[in-house]
């Protein structure tokens, strides 16, 4: 596939310097975070992360996903963003999402009552996915130059959502344990977590190398969302 022209060098630098600060800062704030909520009168509370906090973020992840969704299904250029895998993945990914959010411990019954393993259910998968989609654009697997099929991936992301719901509601004695009450995170669910995180940083330090030989500017973008 031919590459876009490269854009001028300092643009790159200005886009690569924002989006570095971005990540640096949310970084900050992670630690901030992490720092407050080992703080004997906060670690356990109950409004620590309260319902309508979940909701309004939760809400703006599956938004996001849904842009994502739209710009790169509707994208005719030949450029990365196009890629139907990214634009199909992320229309389950926000799905997925939205499924978390209703089985969040406090929402209303949806087919069987909310608790904590419900929403992680939902959470875990959407999260593998989304590793292994930045992956396989990391690797460009999904850059060649015979167009994928849209329609096949279309049908194939709604129904890995359809089947991931489908067990979680009527199924959920398939799924292994990841959360139990009064014992916190089991330890399939830390290693997954792990594996997630590998994953990333794979998936990072790929778009990183990629810089030096195809479209810089977009994956560096593309490295900044990673590791964000």
């Amino acid at each position: 596939m031919p590459l876009l022209p490269s854009p001028h060098p300092s643009s790159v630098r200005q886009s690569w310097a924002s989006a570095s600060s971005l990540v640096i800062a949310l970084a900050a704030l992670l630690v901030l975070v992490w720092l407050l909520s080992s703080l004997a009168d906060l670690k356990g509370s109950p409004v620590w992360f309260p319902l309508p906090l979940h909701i309004t973020v939760e809400t703006f992840s599956i938004v996001v996903a849904g842009l994502v969704f739209a710009v790169a299904w509707h994208s005719q250029q030949s450029v990365p963003l196009s890629n139907p895998l990214l634009a199909c993945a992320f229309l389950a990914i926000a799905l997925l999402d939205l499924a978390h959010m209703l089985s969040y411990r406090g929402m209303p019954v949806w087919v069987t009552p909310a608790s904590a393993e419900k929403a992680i259910a939902f959470w875990l998968v959407s999260r593998v996915l989304l590793a292994f989609t930045l992956l396989a654009v990391a690797f460009r697997l999904c850059h060649r130059s015979i167009a994928l099929p849209r329609v096949p991936l279309l049908l194939s992301s709604l129904g890995l959502v359809v089947l991931v719901v489908y067990l979680q509601l009527f199924q959920p004695q398939l799924w292994p344990r990841t959360f139990i009450d009064e014992e916190g995170l089991t330890r399939f669910k830390v290693q997954m977590e792990w594996l997630i995180i590998s994953l990333f940083a794979l998936a990072a330090w790929v778009f990183w190398r990629a810089r030096e030989f195809a479209d810089r500017d977009y994956f560096e973008g593309m490295l900044a969302a990673t590791l964000v």
